[in-house]
């Protein structure tokens, strides 16, 4: 069994608990990374319009996927729908980028209301990445997200940090990190 999870900064109500794919399908986006081994997957950001984000992202020549509706019916009749932006992980781009999301239908049945932890968190404040290089994540993303990540400060050990909402970013550059496998 491999374990991965995803979570979103920008939606700090949602986090997809760690699920388990025992063997990974090769067909699956994660399977590479869940081969590799357990942990955290990839992240997302909640958008408006998926279609304007993909519009910005085909007029750079991004590589990107979808939007693709997603939709389930819960056992109780409930239904919810969103719409599914890949940019990294499962659409060919730098996997250390974001999928997005928009919501159509019944997000207060996909995403639980966020109670406060017993340690005071509400949610995910911001993600680190690890990437061989800085300069295409951030234009990707400001492309994607239709401005530029703001430099703030906070970043662990002068690695430089980035405002995104009300979330951060840290983006750490390390040479010897392979294409696709910023983490």
């Amino acid at each position: 069994w491999r374990t991965a999870s995803s979570a979103s900064p920008t939606d700090p109500t949602f986090f997809s608990a760690p699920f388990a794919i025992r063997p990974p399908p090769r067909r699956h986006r994660l399977a590479p990374l869940l081969e590799a081994g357990e942990g955290w997957a990839d992240y997302s950001y909640l958008v408006d319009d998926t279609e304007n984000a993909a519009e910005r992202l085909r007029r750079a020549g991004l590589p990107m996927r979808g939007p693709l509706r997603v939709a389930n019916t819960l056992a109780g009749g409930e239904t919810w729908s969103l719409d599914l932006l890949l940019t990294g992980i499962g659409a060919g781009g730098e996997e250390a980028l974001p999928f997005l999301v928009e919501d159509r239908e019944g997000r207060a049945h996909r995403i639980p209301r966020a109670d406060r932890h017993s340690n005071g968190a509400r949610g995910i404040a911001g993600v680190r990445l690890r990437v061989a290089s800085a300069e295409p994540v951030l234009q990707a993303l400001a492309t994607m997200l239709g401005e530029a990540p703001q430099p703030v400060e906070g970043g662990e050990a002068g690695t430089p940090r980035y405002r995104i909402g009300d979330t951060w970013l840290d983006i750490l550059e390390d040479a010897a990190t392979p294409p696709g496998r910023g983490g």
